[in-house]
Order: C-alpha cells, then sequence, then structure tokens
C-alpha cells in the first residue's frame, strides 16, 4: 500500500514539473466582440526553457472570422511574428492561414549564430475580422512543438480554447499594446535625439562671439 501511494505521489510530483515547466495559451482583450470588427489574439508562452524554433498549429471556425494577412508582400496569409524569438534571425518555414479549412500554421526557427531563447514572451499574433455573423466561434492550439538548437523536440502544456461571442451591441476589442523591445527601442531613439540636441546648442552658445 505504500510502495503504491509513493509512485502515485512521485506521478503527482512529475506531472506537475512538467506542468510548471512551461506553457502556451491564447491571449485576447475580450471574447465578447462586436459583429464586424476587428480583434487580436496572441500566443503567448510563459516559462520556457532554451529553444531555437517553434512548429504551431491553429484551429478556429472559418465560418465566423477571417485572419487578416499581416505581411500583404508575401503570398498567402501571413501570421505576425511576436517578440519570442530573434526576429533579426528568424527563418520562417511555413506561415500561412486556410480560411476555407480553418486551419493556421506557423512553423520558424532560429539561424546560427544566433542563441536559444528562453523565458516568457509573445511567440506569434493573429488579427482577426468578425464576417457578420452572430453567435459563437472558437479558435484554438491544435498543436506546438518546439525545438532546441540541438534538435531535440518539446512540448509544454497547451491553453484552453477561446470562445468568442459576436454581437452588434459589443464593444470594439481594444489595440494591443506595442512590444516591449519596440517601445524601449523608441524611447531610446528619442534620449538620443534630445542629447544630440542639447549638444548642438551648448555648442552653439560656446561660438558666439
Amino acid at each position: 500500500m505504500k510502495s503504491i501511494i509513493f509512485i502515485l505521489s512521485l506521478i503527482t510530483a512529475v506531472n506537475a514539473w512538467a506542468t510548471e515547466k512551461g506553457r502556451v495559451y491564447l491571449v485576447t482583450p475580450s471574447e465578447q466582440v462586436k459583429l464586424g470588427s476587428e480583434f487580436y489574439v496572441d500566443i503567448q508562452g510563459d516559462n520556457l526553457p532554451a529553444l531555437y524554433g517553434v512548429d504551431l498549429k491553429l484551429e478556429f471556425d472559418a465560418n465566423k472570422f477571417e485572419f487578416i494577412d499581416q505581411n500583404p508582400n508575401k503570398e498567402g496569409v501571413q501570421i505576425e511574428h511576436g517578440n519570442f524569438f530573434d526576429n533579426d534571425s528568424i527563418f520562417v518555414l511555413h506561415n500561412s492561414a486556410e480560411t476555407v479549412t480553418g486551419t493556421a500554421a506557423y512553423v520558424v526557427s532560429q539561424v546560427a549564430p544566433a542563441n536559444e531563447v528562453k523565458g516568457s514572451g509573445r511567440i506569434a499574433g493573429v488579427k482577426l475580422k468578425s464576417i457578420n455573423r452572430t453567435g459563437l466561434a472558437h479558435i484554438t492550439i491544435a498543436s506546438a512543438q518546439f525545438g532546441t538548437k540541438s534538435g531535440q523536440l518539446k512540448e509544454f502544456a497547451l491553453g484552453p480554447a477561446l470562445l468568442f461571442d459576436f454581437k452588434p451591441e459589443y464593444q470594439v476589442p481594444e489595440q494591443p499594446q506595442q512590444d516591449t523591445h519596440y517601445t524601449t527601442a523608441i524611447l531610446l531613439f528619442c534620449l538620443l535625439l534630445f542629447a544630440i540636441i542639447f549638444i548642438w546648442f551648448i555648442r552653439r552658445d560656446k561660438n558666439k562671439p
């Protein structure tokens, strides 16, 4: 009896450890969306170990909303890159949404000499639009398989599906905030510009007769 209790405790501990190791889930400002409006859904990763790429698949109700292309310069309907992976060193193997079948795939990998990334962040994002049909519609992560730089495959706990309700009386969801690294870059640029102007004024005053 004690052996059985010990084994069950061990299994519970292992499962808890695996769950804590990482999590991938969907985030959106509101699941109550004004009919006919546009809104965003982010694929978020939390507490992820060192990784190098991802093979992500989504499923959605194609008869209730459509994907909005995030890169018109490329053929097909593109999913937006997040800030978890290094976008300057990313190679896209597959990135498309099929509105007929209600599926989407996002397969990317970093390339050398980029380092592995870990922690939490926005893996990717999709912009959707309600197509003027009231009622409920879902979007879910069908699968998410990650790879390390050495070629190991890893999977993590997946969050539940988002269930949207479209009605004319609902509000248009808020626009997503800018990625932290992008906002920081703008702030640093503004500070640098201010410093250049400040130095220019000082030098101009010194050169005055």
